[in-house]
């Protein structure tokens, strides 16, 4: 299956670094009931003091500090605006105790303090009391002792966007991809969420009033994004109770109650949705139940991962291979079929790429890792032929082509011709080391065929896996490369899997899944294109300050394309269940990929049409389960599993059922499913997908030993994967305590 987890990068995202080992970690604190206690706790003890370090991340703290404390300043908040001013002193002092290795001098902290309030409060949404950063804690002090809660307007939601929008615009040290010598921190502490974004409301006298009244000004995802290109670290805080404004009342209404709760869940939500994103940590601190769970926990259960050395990954490997398939470490790269010289990435609908398509399908439901197509036209560009191309010359093209992609062991490729309603395909399998062709279909002539593209690339498929298995039987003598090609016995896992990748029978929903297929993937491409990060220049200079809003402006671009393009999978997705609607079906691997667009386009964090969307496709994906494609399959576990995850919220139940996802290892027909049981399982043991938050059974749950066991595995069997790419990338750049045996550098 090609479902390239877009849940799990958040988009893959999914890609929420939690996952790798910034969780919320376990601190303990002398004043548990608030905030601001939190902050003074810093030197209740050793252990508290090495917790506090964990949560800020102390262990990749930079020689100069700047940290942005942005916290609600409404009535309810009285508690944690007395304990920031008692508190703020020890914090500083704690941070310049810590000895950098390398500097002789202590840490140079900063401070600079924002105070967001409501609609009708006296001194407005936004106080800036420290309006640049500054060392001098005396003026900090003084300034921070005059500030007081405030009314505001009724009930629930604040400016919250407003006040953190305010802290990114102060003046942060640029940034310096060659040296950055600075930590970038934004503290949110807060009881309440923002209001609603008028494109997330669909009541349209609500959207009126928040327009008219500029209740919401800033979405999460630009707040995110300008954290990001700033490199600036958001820690939220929610405090142990929210006292609302009208809390007696809420305790008296039931639907006032309802309503305050989901106001609660929706703060931390918006808190998680800036924290984990920019590499912070979010912390709840309202259950009493867990939060003494979590103080009692110690040290270990704070999610640090002992160290992943190279060595580590090469034991594990030998340590045990059973339940990994030979052909896990196979890969190959599809190119859409037409003329090398001038080759279509951009029209998912064409036939050109959807051949291409039909093959990464199957070369997949074969146990191969498939190097996304959309990531190949970059590379491509390099390589291709101006003119078409002779055999010399395609065979030159596909070497190169190889030598771009570097681990890349196969190339198909091949061109598709139609005459009216008959269509010719012709493929081939490349070697990319030296661009020799290892099988072809057809072999002697063109064939013809009026079928569809999905029965006529299952026909080439199988031309090209008997050729190359042919070919490393008999010239290369390579039984190890001849055992990928073997064809799966009939009716295993496997052969079901190859007939049916898409689990439908019916032409136009299968053509119509594909394209969304198509789309998902593309819009994943986009979404990578917008995270990296921008490329050092001399920012001091005319040039260097346009070339650097170019930069921004190009990945400003790569984020709408993302979700433009993610609209055009749901509305495919949607064509192929209402074409398969006609035969009473309800396609749960459609309305599993539907769910996942919908997790993606929605604000991260807050309640919106995406998000009831997401939960609605995901509830339809698991009440249609046991389809006769899917019962007794990984496909219905790990359906089964989102489903406790996301809808349950019971952790362990999804833990288990991942788990029996991993017994199916040794069948090459769901590799992927495994690869994907294995990054999901990471995740819950540390804390992530909101486990942290919610979870009342922390000790089966949270195990950083466990999910390092997990990340071997994804590193050691699937090292070509996106996960694997993923997690070495987070140990090598530190942003998680793991490291290899080189230089690390250090966290952005």
């Amino acid at each position: 299956m090609i479902y390239h987890k877009l849940l799990s990068l958040g988009l893959v995202g999914a890609l929420t670094i939690s996952a790798c080992g910034a969780a919320e970690p376990t601190v303990a604190r002398t004043t548990p009931s608030t905030s601001g206690g939190f902050l003074k706790a810093a030197t209740a003890s050793s252990k508290s003091l090495q917790r506090t370090h964990e949560f800020f991340g102390i262990h990749s703290l930079k020689p100069h500090v700047q940290i942005a404390i942005v916290i609600d300043g409404t009535e309810s908040m009285d508690k944690e605006i007395e304990s920031l001013k008692e508190g703020l002193n020890t914090l500083v002092d704690n941070i310049q105790a810590i000895k950098i290795p390398g500097q002789p001098q202590e840490p140079k902290v900063e401070l600079a303090i924002i105070v967001y309030r409501d609609s009708d409060s006296p001194s407005g949404t936004v106080q800036k009391v420290i309006p640049e950063f500054t060392t001098d804690l005396k003026t900090v002090q003084d300034k921070l002792a005059a500030v007081t809660t405030e009314p505001g307007a009724p009930y629930f939601n604040e400016r919250v966007d407003e006040g953190v929008f305010a802290g990114l615009e102060l003046n942060w040290a640029p940034v310096d991809a060659k040296e950055d010598n600075t930590s970038r921190w934004m503290i949110l502490i807060g009881d309440a969420p923002p209001y609603p974004h008028a494109d997330e409301v669909t009541d349209p006298a609500k959207k009126e009033r928040i327009v008219n009244e500029k209740l919401r000004l800033y979405k999460t995802e630009d707040l995110k994004t300008k954290a990001l290109e700033k490199r600036i670290k958001i820690y939220t805080l929610k405090p142990k109770v929210s006292e609302f404004k009208d809390v007696k009342k809420a305790a008296q209404n039931p639907a006032l109650a309802q309503a305050s709760q989901a106001e609660n869940e929706a703060t931390l939500r918006f808190f998680e949705a800036l924290a984990k994103p920019t590499f912070g940590n979010s912390l709840d601190l309202r259950d009493e139940v867990a939060q003494r769970a979590f103080l009692e926990a110690g040290f270990k259960d704070d999610r640090t991962i002992a160290a992943i050395s190279d060595d580590d990954i090469k034991a594990w490997k030998d340590k045990d291979q059973t339940g990994v398939p030979n052909s896990t470490l196979r890969t190959v790269a599809i190119l859409p079929h037409g003329p090398l010289h001038q080759l279509d990435f951009a029209n998912l609908k064409s036939d050109a790429y959807l051949a291409a398509t039909e093959m990464k399908l199957l070369f997949e439901a074969q146990g191969f890792t498939v190097k996304p197509i959309p990531d190949l036209a970059d590379a491509w560009k390099k390589v291709a032929p101006k003119d078409a191309a002779n055999d010399e010359q395609t065979r030159e093209a596909i070497r190169n082509l190889g030598e771009a992609l570097d681990k890349e062991e196969f190339i198909c490729w091949g061109e598709i011709k139609k005459d009216g309603d008959r269509v010719t395909l012709k493929t081939s399998l490349f070697r990319s080391s030296d661009g020799d062709k290892v099988a072809t279909y057809p072999l002697d002539s063109e064939a013809k065929d009026k079928r569809g593209m999905k029965e006529l690339a299952a026909i080439a498929f199988r031309k090209l896996k008997s050729g190359a298995l042919k070919y490393y039987q008999e010239k290369s003598k390579n039984p190890e490369l001849a055992a990928a090609f073997v064809d799966p016995p009939k009716e295993s896992p496997a052969a079901k899997a190859l007939k049916n990748p898409t689990f439908t029978q019916n032409l136009e929903a299968h053509r119509a899944a594909l394209t969304g297929l198509a789309a998902l993937e593309k819009a994943l491409q986009y979404a990578k294109h917008a995270e990296e990060p921008l490329k050092a220049g001399d920012s001091g200079s005319a040039e260097g300050k346009a070339d650097e809003e170019r930069q921004v402006e190009r990945r400003r671009n790569e984020r709408k394309l993302s979700q433009e393009t993610l609209k055009e999978a749901v509305k495919n997705f949607e064509d192929a269940l209402r074409f398969e609607a006609s035969e009473g079906q309800q396609n749960p691997f459609v309305l599993l990929m539907l769910a996942n667009c919908h997790y993606n386009l929605g604000p991260e964090g807050e309640q919106s049409q995406e998000r009831q969307d997401f939960l609605k496709n995901l509830k339809l994906a698991y009440e249609n389960r046991t389809q006769k494609f899917f019962q007794d399959t990984p496909m219905q576990i790990e359906i089964e599993a989102e489903y406790a995850l996301f809808i349950d919220r019971d952790a362990v139940k999804a833990l288990e059922l991942y788990g029996k996802v991993l017994e199916h290892g040794a069948e090459s027909a769901y590799i992927h499913q495994v690869r994907r049981a294995h990054w999901m399982r990471a995740g819950i043991f540390l804390g992530d997908w909101g486990v942290a938050n919610y979870s009342t059974d922390r000790k089966n749950v949270l195990n950083p030993d466990k999910a390092r066991e997990e990340i071997l595995s994804i590193l050691a069997f699937y090292p070509t994967t996106f996960e694997a790419k993923f997690y070495d990338q987070c140990r090598r750049d530190r942003y998680v305590p793991v490291q290899t045996k080189d230089v690390l550098a250090s966290n952005p």
